[in-house]
């Protein structure tokens, strides 16, 4: 329990950091896609693109919430890592 308390914060402070990044990144990225794909296929990748990183977004937490529920949590970091 000792350790929760400590850990908090820092697990909320990663969280808005990584939040952050992705804010700055996302719309950089999706930018840069804009300009280099080709103007006849632009759209589609760009659709496929936002729905595979949705995707992977959503699985993420849906896959590792019940992984560490069952096993733990260093093992979850594990598989993340």
């Amino acid at each position: 329990m000792g350790m929760l308390q400590t850990a908090g914060p820092l697990l909320y402070l990663s969280a808005i950091c990584n939040g952050v990044a992705v804010a700055l990144i996302y719309p950089t990225l999706l930018t840069y896609l804009t300009f280099v794909l080709s103007e006849k296929s632009r759209h589609i990748l760009l659709g496929l693109f936002i729905s595979s990183y949705d995707l992977g977004f959503s699985l993420g937490g849906l896959m590792m919430g019940p992984l560490a529920e069952r096993f733990s949590y260093s093992l979850m970091y594990t598989c993340c890592a």
